[in-house]
């Protein structure tokens, strides 16, 4: 079968310009529940969430940040940014666009029912990660970690794994069209109940045969 390369799209990532650092040790405070941060950069700063329903993240450079005062009710949005060295577990991310997301936990962050849209994670652990009925489109995880990570029902369309160690990754009733396995440094799925629009290589294949035998009912003697 001939593949027209690149299989996946990758994302369309804007130039990130400069920011005005924040200059006091402690971040903004919010507003009527909402915190909007727009065109700063962030340096080992910490950000108190307490209070926050909703967190609005817009061309910003954030490295080093510490948020306290987590609610998981809080709605994040994040567009144009860069996030680095950060630890963004738990946190509720409904949107995320045209942003770098480098180095950054992402243990238990629920993106469900979200949008991620244009976004590139590099070097990122994403245990327990919630893409339940998300959408993700021009997404590529390089040499990222995923375990345990649920895409129940997920909208995947042009998404990369290079170089990313992939333990069960649920795809029930996943809707894919030009997601890329190959580059992928391990692969384990669970709950596969259709492949279509995915790619996987030949030396691969092993890797999830008694998955696929499961689908379509094929019994395997041990």
């Amino acid at each position: 079968m001939e593949i027209e390369e690149p299989f996946a799209q990758p994302p369309r990532l804007p130039q990130l310009g400069a920011h005005d650092a924040w200059k006091p040790e402690t971040g903004p405070a919010p507003e009527d529940g909402l915190l909007e941060i727009t065109g700063r950069s962030f340096d080992g700063t910490t950000i108190d969430l307490t209070g926050v329903e909703q967190l609005d993240i817009e061309r910003c450079d954030l490295r080093q940040v510490t948020f306290v005062g987590i609610d998981q009710h809080t709605e994040v949005r994040v567009a144009q940014s860069s996030i680095a060295h950060t630890d963004l577990s738990r946190l509720s991310i409904r949107v995320a666009r045209q942003s770098h997301f480098v180095d950054t936990k992402l243990v238990g962050t629920d993106f469900s029912d979200g949008l991620i849209q244009d976004c590139e994670f590099v070097s990122c652990v994403m245990r327990l990660t919630n893409f339940r009925m998300a959408t993700l489109k021009r997404v590529a995880l390089r040499e990222c970690e995923l375990g345990e990570t649920d895409a129940y029902r997920a909208g995947l369309t042009h998404v990369s794994f290079e170089q990313s160690t992939v333990t069960e990754l649920n795809l029930d009733g996943a809707e894919a069209s030009c997601v890329d396995l190959r580059g992928a440094a391990s692969l384990e799925l669970i709950g596969i109940n259709r492949l279509d629009g995915f790619l996987i290589s030949e030396v691969q294949l092993p890797a999830i045969a008694h998955q696929l035998a499961a689908v379509v009912g094929l019994r395997i003697e041990r």
